[in-house]
């Protein structure tokens, strides 16, 4: 069986993938921490939703008094 892994032909192409792969890690970074904010503000957001509704509960539960 024959490896498949691509050596470059000089060390500037290596030193070129290394800068892409760099590149593309920044992107993706950046990407991950924008989704990391976003799903923090959904989740306060939900947090909120989540007791706003256990005290309306609470109020019903005591004014009706079962």
């Amino acid at each position: 069986m024959k490896s498949s892994i691509v050596l470059p032909d000089s060390l500037k192409d290596l030193e070129s993938l290394q800068v892409i792969r760099f590149e593309n890690f920044f992107v993706f970074g950046e990407l991950y921490i924008s989704f990391i904010i976003q799903f923090e503000i959904l989740s306060q957001k939900h947090l909120k939703m989540c007791l706003k509704n256990l005290n309306k509960l609470k109020s019903l539960k005591n004014s009706g008094g079962s």
